[in-house]
């Protein structure tokens, strides 16, 4: 079982853009990342790290060159929200639900590396801190957004 511990997850959310600017950049994908300071929660560090890191990471994976990535971590209320949004192919409605099993890979999927435990992962990472994973067809039905809606702390 992860510790939770009091984290600014602003902190960990800026490192991470930082980290993962530069393979964007690589990739012809315009990196946005829009941030808030003092997004206070008790959470696992180490976990919420891998959980967003493999966001970004299919979120890069997917991304043609020449689109973008923007990642926001703002606070509404009682909830901070995590989002990934890219503009690549998305996933098809009716795959949205499944492709959070464990191993579940998407036949487009499989000519790319990975082992279909990233999105598994980052849903049980928000049931250990009470939060919520969904994933979304983006604006405009391009793309996919991807929410971690985690309870800030009061």
């Amino acid at each position: 079982e992860g510790k939770l511990v009091d984290l600014d997850l602003s902190e960990l959310c800026d490192e991470l853009a930082e980290l993962f600017e530069p393979a964007c950049e690589d990739a012809g994908i315009a990196f946005i990342a829009e941030i808030d300071n003092r997004l206070n929660l008790a959470g696992d560090r180490t976990l919420l790290a891998q959980a967003i890191s493999n966001l970004l990471d299919n979120a890069v994976k997917y991304t043609p060159s020449g689109k973008s990535i923007t990642f926001v971590a703002t606070q509404h209320g009682t909830a901070i929200d995590v989002s990934i949004e890219d503009t690549g192919p998305g996933i098809p409605e009716a795959d949205l639900q499944r492709v959070k099993e464990r191993f579940v890979r998407l036949d487009d999927a499989r000519t790319l590396p990975g082992s279909g435990l990233g999105l598994a992962l980052v849903d049980a990472v928000a049931e250990l801190h009470a939060g919520e994973f969904t994933l979304a067809r983006g604006l405009d039905e391009i793309g996919l957004t991807a929410p971690l809606i985690l309870p800030a702390k009061s």
